[in-house]
């Protein structure tokens, strides 16, 4: 089914992400931009990392093969950044690698 998945490097589970509350839930954003479907992950407790965690959006298999913009909020600015562009995997997922536990953005083209 449709939910969030996570890559943590193992050595960065010994020096601190074994206590990383990566709880949180995955949307559908209605109406959110013309042309797209819009899915958005938030986590319960946003915070910065000192390391790198791959965050898996499963966003379902019926966007396999379609364009994705992925997007994460910049717990300084509050403001949306883009990070990357992607083929939505035959498996129905999208990934963005990033430094904090914040809100990501999936705009999949219709």
């Amino acid at each position: 089914g449709d939910g969030i998945g996570f890559t943590i490097d193992a050595e960065n589970i010994i020096y601190g992400a074994g206590d990383l509350d990566l709880s949180g839930y995955m949307e559908l954003v209605k109406d959110f931009e013309q042309g797209f479907t819009t899915m958005r992950f938030v986590p319960y407790h946003p915070t910065k990392l000192s390391y790198e965690i791959g965050l898996h959006m499963q966003v379902g298999v019926e966007y396999a093969g379609k364009t994705a913009y992925l997007f994460t909020k910049n717990l300084d600015t509050g403001l949306y950044e883009f990070q990357t562009t992607m083929e939505v995997s035959e498996m129905g997922n999208v990934m963005v690698n990033t430094k904090a536990l914040t809100r990501t953005i999936a705009m999949i083209v219709d």
